[in-house]
């Protein structure tokens, strides 16, 4: 049972920076979520906790995901 657990939370992992990377990547989504999260969140495809850890990030800290690396990024 560990394993799978193992691979869900794997998966689950892979999907945030996922979706971090096509945000970073793509401006619009990220301006579109200021005004819609849910069709952002849509749009990228996000469902169960991959979806609540965006949405939390989009709606505590929209710029930390442009900024990552900077001195404002470990700031947070």
């Amino acid at each position: 049972m560990i394993p799978a657990r193992r691979d869900e939370h794997s998966a689950e992992a892979g999907a945030i920076v996922d979706a971090i990377q096509r945000l970073r990547a793509n401006p619009e989504v990220l301006a579109a979520a200021r005004t819609d999260l849910a069709a952002a969140l849509d749009r990228l495809g996000l469902t169960g906790t991959p979806r609540q850890a965006i949405a939390a990030t989009l709606t505590l800290r929209p710029e930390a995901i442009l900024v990552y690396g900077s001195s404002m990024f470990w700031s947070i």
